[in-house]
């Protein structure tokens, strides 16, 4: 299960740096990430300090995505 998550991750990075459908893959990254933090508590038993580190670098990377996506659909409405 990890490696698909992870590979599903990565398919979606390329499709937003590769401008492949950019606006299904950032949905794609929202939803993967939001599914990832919610599941993080859960997984393997690992301490809390990991566990904050990933909820922070999850958190961090979907601000960045949905400003990306506000970007990229304000730019599509206007041409």
């Amino acid at each position: 299960m990890i490696a698909l998550g992870a590979l599903l991750e990565m398919t979606l990075c390329l499709m937003v740096v590769m401008n492949y459908k950019p606006e299904l893959a950032m949905i794609g990254l929202i939803l993967f990430l939001i599914g990832n933090t919610a599941a993080a508590p859960t997984k393997f038993g690992i301490d809390a300090y990991v566990l904050l580190s990933i909820w922070k670098k999850n958190i961090a990377i979907l601000g960045g995505l949905l400003l990306l996506f506000a970007i990229k659909t304000k730019e599509n409405r206007e041409t």
